[in-house]
């Protein structure tokens, strides 16, 4: 098994095809300070941290990068694939004919009649920020930002919305 399907979960097929669309946003310049990490390593230790969900500190040791250096560089990366790959693979439905093709997805395979999709929430945890109060300090007694995702019937993504603060209620978040 070859590095990028054991650790990133994708073959090195789709690692160069996805770095190949990304590269020219997540490109960095070598200065007179410091040599510029390469955008195949800058991939590799986001996709790493998506597959793993490991800690940036174990993540700096595996990758030789400091742990805030990782920060930087996973949240540049996820937002170049998903501005990149969001018109394929995150299509939210503009038309009535593409929301009725959902609920008709929903009654054929579940049996739910008038279901546009299925809605939840996730609260992803993260270190209070600066002066933020209680704003990200969520009902599970932790502070967090909240991932909001519908899916249609065959569990494909058609809206996500991720950033809001954690003190928010799901319906609060989807209104």
């Amino acid at each position: 098994m070859n590095f990028t399907k054991k650790f990133v979960r994708i073959t090195f097929v789709e690692f160069e095809e996805i770095h190949q669309k990304i590269e020219p946003l997540i490109g960095k310049k070598c200065t007179n300070m410091r040599k510029a990490i390469s955008n195949r390593n800058r991939l590799a230790v986001t996709l790493f941290y998506l597959a793993s969900g490991d800690s940036f500190n174990n993540l700096s040791i595996v990758f030789k990068i400091a742990p805030c250096t990782i920060g930087k560089i996973i949240t540049d990366v996820c937002e170049a694939i998903y501005n990149i790959l969001k018109e394929d693979y995150l299509k939210t439905p503009s038309t009535v004919e593409e929301w009725y093709k959902i609920a008709d997805g929903f009654w054929e395979k579940w049996n739910f009649m008038n279901y546009m999709g299925a809605l939840d929430g996730k609260h992803m945890n993260i270190i209070k920020p600066d002066r933020s109060g209680s704003e990200y300090y969520n009902y599970k007694g932790h502070c967090s930002i909240v991932l909001m995702a519908l899916a249609d019937a065959n569990h494909c993504f058609t809206y996500v919305n991720i950033g809001a603060k954690g003190s928010g209620s799901d319906g609060g978040i989807f209104n």
